[in-house]
């Protein structure tokens, strides 16, 4: 089957503590996941292109492809991972992650049911930040294991987008060069790997992208001594078409190539259950809204109502759940984007 467009990235498992002591252990995750996810509110069909160890439970892939997201291009590498991810949420929506945990571990710390104390979440944390166990996390495996332009199909290849989610940084070149050389509409998603990416490599990265779309912690790792704002006019200059930060709660702005100013664009007012995952959404509406030919500012609209869905539930199944009609009755609610000037 050839998707509409497709995502590259992780599919991992998540074990989620919320500010309030929310506690969900064992579920689906990864930046594939949820940007394919966010993606699929507004077109079909959606796929994945990832990478899993051989020890990743089938009935969350199975649970995946009965949301709806197809093909699920996965390679197999025969190895297993014994640690599982660990999110530890503050109250201003921030997080402590790259913790890792086996399941057994979590148990034995009492990190069981759907609740804990913040005085044991917070011990649990510290425990895994000065003691981190012994074995194979999935940072560790996707750090050795990135997709590559080879682990994607020929018929996945002949979609009309792709979503770059946060991969190993020479993975993420081979994969745009490879794109833009068939065509495709190109997003990415730099992620952790912000703080690698130096000038040498953003000058060959962001001609071959439509949209490049950091984080706020991100996008000050790639210009540490710049406002947001002037950050992003810096970037656009040298993008193929339009760069934005995601913030959060705040919304989003958006720079367009040869722009002298930045866009702002609001935050939906909804409540926020998990926020796990909603940057990624966010790239993958985006990304849904350039295909279906809108220019990124309007793309970016849509782009905060998957954000948005994302927050209202837990993990990426509640997501492929929504309807199109429902996204697309809240989008039609949402107001225009608002013009900044740069601040210098």
């Amino acid at each position: 089957m050839t998707p509409r467009l497709f995502t590259t990235g992780g599919v991992i498992i998540d074990n989620v503590v919320s500010h309030d002591g929310a506690l969900v252990r064992g579920q689906i995750g990864g930046n594939a996941v949820y940007s394919a996810a966010g993606a699929r509110l507004w077109l079909d069909p959606v796929g994945i292109c990832a990478r899993i160890p051989e020890n990743y439970p089938r009935p969350m892939l199975a649970a995946l492809a009965a949301g709806g997201l197809a093909p699920l291009a996965l390679s197999v590498d025969p190895v297993a991972v014994d640690l599982e991810e660990w999110f530890f949420y503050r109250t201003d929506g921030e997080r402590r992650d790259h913790l890792h945990a086996t399941a057994a571990i979590a148990d034995a710390c009492g990190m069981v049911g759907d609740r804990v104390s913040p005085a044991a979440a917070a011990a649990f944390e510290r425990m895994l930040s000065d003691h981190p166990p012994q074995g194979r996390d999935f940072a560790g495996y996707r750090r050795a294991h990135p997709v590559e332009p080879a682990h994607v199909p020929e018929a996945v290849w002949a979609a009309g987008a792709i979503h770059l989610a946060p991969n190993r940084p020479d993975a993420m070149l081979a994969l745009a060069r490879a794109a833009r050389a068939r065509g495709l509409i190109v997003t990415c998603d730099p992620g952790s790997h912000a703080a690698a990416m130096d000038a040498a490599y953003l000058d060959q990265l962001l001609p071959l992208v439509d949209a490049f779309l950091p984080s706020r912690r991100e996008l000050a790792m790639l210009a540490p001594d710049r406002p947001p704002e002037a950050a992003l006019l810096a970037l656009a200059g040298r993008v193929r078409g339009a760069v934005g930060v995601k913030l959060a709660g705040e919304g989003s702005l958006i720079a367009l190539r040869g722009s002298d100013r930045c866009e702002a664009i609001g935050a939906l007012t909804v409540p926020v259950v998990d926020p796990t995952g909603a940057g990624d959404a966010y790239c993958g509406g985006f990304l849904s809204g350039l295909l279906l030919g809108e220019p990124p500012l309007i793309a970016a609209r849509r782009a905060t109502v998957s954000a948005a869905f994302a927050v209202e539930t837990r993990g990426p199944l509640p997501l492929l759940a929504v309807t199109r009609a429902q996204a697309e009755a809240r989008l039609s609610t949402f107001s225009a984007p608002h013009p900044i000037r740069n601040r210098p």
